[in-house]
């Protein structure tokens, strides 16, 4: 905290300036920059400590570049701490709150530590969820000299910024001062020895297999805000606890109580591999004995000031999702304005049974990487009949599959499509089907220039809309595990706003929903080229001239 006042102090300066008011109203101080990230950080720095900020930017055209303007205020305190600069009537304080029993109590919530910008201001709101972690992860390293252990977020400045801020506050707060910080190799030492190692997730093309976080042995871990993690990097960081002093200790004696090789993860609700590995498992009753879910309300505290809970309350009166996800812990709750197909109408995708069969048709989505699947979909009209995957691509597997369900549902080879992207291209030449190329210029329909970035984009749309009017229908024999891949992957169907001066529409690139959902969204892929045959089917009768 005291590094973000030093950092406040010098930014108003040298590179702030005083905006005169008119009137009784106090100055304001203005920062401006052309860095959005640079805008983004100062204006955390100055919120954190206790200023009112806000945003806005200069687009006028006569400037090369866009201005971002931060306004900074001292009129009233909205930040995580009290800050002596404001006036102590316009600051909030944390009190220390005893309990009757004389026990200490840590609460875990589903709101998390939320931050959001409205309209270029930002409000706090925070809980026990960061505390939790930190309050553990402390004392298991002072019960256990020696130990290793992990904090866990998608980008490292994100754990110096927050978790490490939290982490100090709780030493603080017990009295505990043997520890260091070293700033180069990122880590916490103890006294004793203990370790707590901070790693940051983040999806590298150059490590898909995060071979970087998973050479080191741990005894426990915390994987903070999962939402932002990559699947795999939980797997490979739930490989790497319980292998680090968690049966014998320092001197080499064995334990009477081994410790037991945990990984901590928190989130809010949202819909990612968590939910799915987690929160859908505990509902569904099929939860793995070695793994425990946790939910609890902030109505549940009975610690909570009233205030703080109607303060969240009348967030939640204008903005549905806060409230839904963060007041009421709703998992299944979204709302997306990106989301192109209706969440009750993709959950309704496996019970639409009034969809009637018509011409067959196949389409099939080829593995481009080791980690993709192969899906191959056989159609009767808008009706997915069967469904074939291959967790690698061989070629001679794939196009004997696409043979065998040609014959099974008499489809014929002008009928039948792939993704000619990597190996796809020889299995459409083997196999004597169409290609379906994602990067191709859109289909026209009738008389409109059709205004999407490509032909995937528009097949995407097409998709959405059929899924919005109830018109597809998966009829195929599914495991429960594929039906939810599916359904995850279809949310992932969301538009982009457009970066570029053309106005084409664009759509979520594979690359984020990678990040997103761990995977690569092949299911998806494979359904949406079955669009490609509806935009190529004939609209008039062919006139032929005879000479």
């Amino acid at each position: 905290m005291e590094q973000k006042k030093v950092i406040c102090d010098e930014v108003l300066k040298w590179d702030g300036s005083i905006e005169k008011r008119k009137g009784n109203r106090k100055n304001q101080f203005r920062f401006t920059t052309t860095s959005k990230k640079s805008l983004d950080f100062i204006q955390f720095a100055f919120s954190s400590i206790g200023y009112s900020t806000s945003t806005y930017t200069d687009t006028r055209k006569d400037r090369v570049n866009e201005c971002y303007s931060l306004r900074i205020s001292n009129s009233n305190g909205i930040g995580i701490t009290k800050n002596t600069r404001v006036r102590p009537e316009n600051t909030t304080t944390i009190e220390e709150v005893e309990s009757e029993d004389g026990r200490m109590y840590c609460f875990e919530v589903d709101t998390g530590f939320f931050v959001v910008r409205q309209n270029g201001e930002i409000f706090v709101s925070g809980n026990s969820k960061s505390w939790t972690g930190c309050v553990w992860l402390m004392f298991m390293g002072i019960c256990y000299p020696g130990i290793k252990s992990f904090i866990g977020r998608n980008e490292l400045k994100d754990i110096l910024d927050s978790v490490y801020v939290t982490f100090c506050k709780v030493a603080r707060t017990y009295g505990f001062t043997d520890f260091k910080f070293n700033a180069v190799k990122n880590y916490i030492l103890f006294g004793n020895t203990s370790h707590i190692n901070f790693i940051e997730v983040k999806y590298k093309p150059s490590d898909k297999d995060y071979d970087d976080v998973g050479s080191t042995e741990y005894t426990i871990g915390w994987g903070e805000e999962i939402a932002e993690w990559h699947e795999k990097a939980a797997t490979v960081l739930s490989t790497r606890v319980g292998r680090h002093l968690n049966k014998q200790d320092l001197n080499g004696k064995r334990r009477k109580n081994p410790i037991r090789g945990t990984v901590l993860w928190t989130c809010n609700p949202t819909h990612n591999w968590g939910k799915r590995e987690f929160y859908d498992k505990y509902v569904n009753g099929t939860l793995e004995p070695n793994k425990a879910y946790l939910q609890c309300l902030i109505t549940e505290n009975p610690f909570i000031e009233k205030e703080y809970v109607e303060k969240l309350r009348k967030v939640g009166e204008k903005d549905k999702a806060i409230y839904e996800r963060l007041f009421k812990g709703n998992w299944n709750f979204i709302d997306n304005p990106y989301q192109l197909a209706e969440q009750e109408m993709i959950e309704a995708i496996f019970d639409n049974d009034h969809v009637k069969g018509g011409r067959t048709y196949i389409t099939a989505d080829i593995a481009r990487h080791g980690s993709d699947k192969a899906v191959i979909i056989a159609w009767s009209g808008w009706v997915i009949k069967e469904v074939i995957t291959y967790d690698y691509s061989s070629i001679p597997d794939i196009v004997h599959s696409i043979k065998y369900l040609r014959n099974k549902y008499r489809v014929p080879k002008t009928r039948a499509i792939a993704d000619a992207d990597g190996i796809g291209g020889s299995v459409c030449d083997y196999a004597g089907i169409k290609e379906f190329k994602n990067g191709a210029r859109p289909i026209r329909v009738g008389e409109n220039k059709p205004n999407y970035r490509n032909l995937q984009v528009q097949c995407l749309y097409e998709l959405a809309e059929k899924i919005n009017e109830g018109g597809l229908y998966i009829d195929a024999d599914l495991e429960p595990k594929v039906k939810d891949s599916i359904k995850e992957e279809l949310t992932q169907i969301q538009s982009v706003p457009n970066k570029r001066d053309d106005n084409k529409l664009d759509c979520k690139p594979k690359s984020e929903i990678k990040q997103d959902l761990g995977r690569s969204p092949d299911y998806r892929d494979a359904i949406f080229m079955r669009v490609f045959f509806d935009l190529k089917r004939p609209t008039a009768n062919l006139t032929v001239k005879v000479r």
